[in-house]
């Protein structure tokens, strides 16, 4: 897996929000890492192990459930083939 730290630059309630998702491989984040995210979240690491983007996560502004929300609605945009620019 391929492990990527985000901060969360679109803004709203989680910006600052420091979260983490895995990707198959760097190839497979580098298409998702489009124009449009690229304009939401900002990389703060990547390729990095789950200890250390834990550890990263855990020193972020904003933490529990806004974080997790930002996590999962990323994972949904992550899964969708189709998005709108």
């Amino acid at each position: 897996m391929y492990n990527v730290v985000f901060r969360t630059t679109l803004v709203c309630e989680t910006t600052g929000a420091l979260t983490w998702t895995s990707f198959n491989n760097k190839e497979d984040f580098d298409q998702w890492y489009d124009r449009k995210m690229r304009e939401w979240y900002e990389v703060v690491d990547e390729g990095v192990s789950k200890e250390r983007a834990t550890e990263l996560c855990s020193k972020g502004p904003i933490k529990g459930s806004n974080a997790l929300f930002v996590a999962l609605l990323r994972s949904r945009f992550r899964n969708t083939s189709r998005r709108v620019d």
